[in-house]
């Protein structure tokens, strides 16, 4: 079996309209996620590192979590401007753009987890989530993490991705989705 990942962004525009999806690089799937599948598989704990840098052995019953709320730039996809290349090690994305409408700042809507559909060889789902530009400038988008807090209460990033720069024009948005692939 292997899991695959890819991510997409459309523009919105500030009359509402949606254009056509363009692709982004994605492959970046981050030591945690293997830690995870294992230590779900194995039920036993595994240390995993949180998005603070710190270490903990989140417990055995943990899931991914990563559907959020609107206003939550700690769970599902989340946005951020650094250029550093992706590693497998990463644990936190380089420069996080925070939830609000000040300068710099993005409005995170849900993020939602869809759910599961057969295709050809496998299976697959998409998580998406929208954000809006209400900053009064144009923010610049670099790198896009999947990210959860389960009830454990500790944030974990599962992947992470680094991609041209994407810019947002003030009362505009985008439409981010990674779309999970699993071929058997």
């Amino acid at each position: 079996m292997t899991i695959e990942i890819a991510l997409e962004v459309a523009s919105v525009k500030s009359d509402g309209r949606r254009e056509e999806w363009r692709h982004l690089a994605a492959n970046s799937w981050v030591e945690q996620m293997a830690e995870f599948l294992r230590f779900n598989m194995a039920v036993e704990n595994a240390t995993m590192k949180e998005t603070d840098g710190s270490e903990t052995q989140p417990g055995v019953a943990m899931n991914l979590d990563i559907k959020s709320i609107a206003t939550n730039d700690d769970d599902g996809i989340v946005l951020g401007s650094g250029s550093t290349a992706a590693d497998a090690a990463d644990f936190v994305l380089e420069t996080k753009i925070v939830e609000g409408t000040g300068s710099g700042q993005l409005s995170y809507q849900a993020c939602t987890v869809g759910s599961v559909t057969a295709v050809s060889g496998g299976y697959e789902f998409v998580i998406t989530r929208q954000v809006n530009n209400d900053s009064g400038g144009t923010i610049s988008v670099r790198e896009a993490s999947l990210q959860g807090t389960p009830a454990s209460g500790k944030s974990y990033m599962w992947a992470r991705d680094v991609f041209s720069v994407e810019t947002i024009p003030d009362g505009e948005g985008r439409i981010y989705r990674y779309t999970i692939t699993l071929l058997v």
